[in-house]
């Protein structure tokens, strides 16, 4: 029998936590087994000899899909499921004849995937290690109910030790405090930009005012000795150059770091949204409009947690996942960010600078994201909106472009999921996606290509490998590998961690690791220290000359992946964790290579990097530039800003006609 005490530790607070409890002699070391999630120091414990082991995050392959597939349905079914007075989660958020709910969507199916997944890793390490004693050290974040639910039935006798506040390193509570003071400086710096920026953004004259939205983390070099907003500097460009338009800039940072890096930029005539959230703070009629919808989503919430209805709703692979997630919940109707009332915030202000700068219309980028609430104002105005695809995706891995017909045509119009009046995308594939898998409809979708790549075909041949190893401190004589991160927690890291052991062996390969705006630095530079291996990390560098100019190029599921195939590249799909199977449709798996297995890693890369293109596939990568692309030839942004175009000609009311 296993007579170990497991003490389940997810992260550097938690760590704290046991290494105080330690030392103030609460706990035997020899009865102790620490289980460490992915990304919590191993040093300490080994170390001092405490007898630990790595939570097992692989699994059985393709569970992890399966869960995103199984919450994703959860996630289109449970809205519109009756809860009481004979209406669903979406007519319970009403809002001026709009529902909340679609502004926490994504947050919560990502909040589902978690717990479940947690919980699976969880309860297979209680099995497979026979675990009987379980201490839990923390009772936030709907842990200890996660404990509960991973152990459920299987004879494991659970204690809930919450150390004296002389053992704690730290109040999480000051430390949150501390976060909002670090960010409020950045913060309150843009709120004085946009001061002195807001008074050049009125209408000039003759011209037509298109909102424009743009994100400080996606800030980086978009061609040589230009930079720019990745997304949408193509369009920013197609725009400026018109007699008809006056385009007026409004710039996101989603981050503290992100807000600092904008402040650090020339960006004169972007306007940083904390501006009009400052200004809407002053605003007597929507403070009395939002006490009003607190005190109503305060009472709905009251109801929704004492109904059982609701609670039993929430059961996912037979987990049941009220109590994990019930503190997150509460948060959508209580929180300052990431709540309703913040979306009200938000769509509120996105009107009042509609009206200020009197917007003609409005392009968005990430429309059923961070820039949703555009979506809505714009809506709400009597606006016309444009969305242009983001990235690639893959309903079958992702929420964001997943809807249902319940979601999207369920309702009286407006508590329906809003999208934007048109929709650009890259090519026929991804509408035919869209419209086969995400209940779009064709009218509301327009192939443009991806504006982006206007870029690719003006630098054509001007990419030179000996310059950017130049730039970059590399020897032009090495093969450069190109991996492109993605913020996907342990099945990055894990992935990732195999990649460069797999590399380290490699004298005459280079890798490049270029970090998607989401990622942290320190992760990639503390795991090669700890290698010893020496490897370049880039996060604003020019992803096209970095592609161009790689001899291999390898991600988990990045559009990047794509973009390789543009530029004929060979590809590796890596993933040591999960098996992603048709994830960019059949044309493209046929040129992608696929590794699962960190033995394969070394002898797959070792295969394509002395093997030339094979003029075989020639035919078939046309064929996939068309189908995913629809052409580079310099002129998407002018197709996608045509498209916004003919939405101007057309009234109001006949656009929303559908």
């Amino acid at each position: 029998m296993n007579h170990s005490t497991y003490i389940f530790i997810r992260d550097s607070f938690e760590a704290s936590l046991f290494k105080k409890t330690i030392a103030k002699g609460m706990l035997e070391k020899h009865d102790i087994t620490a289980v460490l999630w992915s990304g919590v120091d191993a040093d300490f414990f080994e170390s001092r000899g405490y007898n630990h082991i790595k939570l097992d995050s692989s699994g059985e392959r393709g569970s992890l899909i399966k869960i995103r597939k199984n919450a994703a349905e959860l996630v289109k079914a449970l809205p519109h499921k009756k809860i009481f007075d004979d209406r669903s989660l979406v007519e319970l958020l009403d809002y001026r004849g709009f529902s909340l709910w679609w502004f926490v969507r994504q947050d919560f199916y990502t909040n589902c995937v978690s717990a479940v997944n947690e919980i699976s890793m969880i309860r297979n390490t209680i099995k497979e290690r026979k675990v009987k004693k379980i201490l839990v050290l923390s009772k936030s974040g709907g842990f200890p109910e996660a404990i509960k639910e991973a152990a459920k039935n299987l004879n494991v006798k659970i204690t809930i030790l919450v150390p004296p506040a002389f053992a704690l390193p730290f109040n999480p509570s000051f430390q949150n405090a501390g976060n909002t003071l670090s960010a409020f400086f950045p913060r309150s710096i843009r709120v004085i930009q946009g001061f002195f920026r807001s008074w050049h953004a009125r209408n000039k004259k003759g011209k037509q005012n298109i909102l424009l939205y743009t994100r400080s983390d996606y800030w980086s070099y978009v061609k040589e000795n230009v930079r720019n907003d990745a997304h949408s500097y193509t369009l920013l460009r197609e725009l400026s150059n018109s007699p008809k338009y006056n385009p007026v800039l409004l710039d996101v940072a989603l981050t503290k770091s992100a807000a600092w890096s904008s402040i650090k930029e020339n960006k004169k005539s972007y306007l940083p949204f904390e501006y009009f959230l400052f200004k809407s703070f002053f605003d007597l009629s929507l403070k009395k409009n939002i006490d009003i919808q607190k005190k109503r989503l305060g009472s709905l919430w009251e109801k929704l947690d004492k109904n059982d209805k609701f609670n039993q709703m929430l059961v996912l692979d037979g987990i049941s996942l009220y109590g994990v997630l019930r503190q997150h919940i509460k948060s959508y109707f209580f929180a300052t960010f990431g709540s309703f009332t913040n979306a009200i915030r938000n769509i509120e202000t996105a009107r009042k600078l509609m009206d200020w700068c009197n917007i003609d219309e409005v392009i968005c980028l990430d429309e059923n994201g961070s820039s949703r609430f555009l979506v809505f104002a714009a809506r709400m105005s009597g606006i016309p909106s444009v969305g242009i695809q983001h990235g690639a995706f893959s309903t079958e891995e992702s929420i964001v472009y997943n809807y249902s017909k319940s979601d999207l045509y369920g309702y009286g119009r407006n508590l329906n999921c809003q999208l934007p009046d048109m929709t650009a995308v890259f090519g026929n594939y991804f509408k035919n996606l869209l419209v086969k898998e995400a209940s779009y409809r064709p009218g509301l979708i327009a192939v443009t290509g991806r504006p982006q790549t206007d870029i690719i075909y003006e630098n054509k041949g001007k990419y030179s490998k000996k310059e950017l190893c130049r730039k970059l401190g590399i020897s032009a004589e090495k093969r450069l590998v190109l991996f492109a991160s993605q913020p996907l927690g342990a099945e990055a890291e894990e992935t990732f961690i195999s990649l460069a052991s797999s590399l380290k062996h490699f004298k005459s390969i280079h890798l490049v690791v270029k970090l998607h705006p989401g990622d942290s630095q320190s992760f990639f530079q503390d795991s090669l220290e700890k290698m010893k291996y020496k490897a370049t990390i880039v996060k604003d560098e020019d992803i096209f000359s970095l592609i161009a100019c790689s001899d291999l190029v390898i991600s988990i599921q990045s559009t990047v992946i794509l973009e390789a195939l543009l530029l004929e590249k060979p590809v590796i799909q890596l993933n040591t964790i999960e098996k992603y199977e048709n994830l960019f449709g059949e044309l493209a798996e046929k040129l992608i290579k696929h590794v699962t297995k960190e033995s394969e890693i070394s002898r797959v890369i070792k295969s394509m990097l002395s093997s030339r293109q094979e003029s075989r596939n020639m035919k078939m990568r046309k064929k996939f530039i068309y189908e995913y692309y629809y052409k580079i030839d310099g002129n998407s942004s002018k197709r996608a800003i045509s498209e916004a175009e003919k939405l101007l000609k057309v009234k109001s009311s006949a656009i929303r006609a559908f």
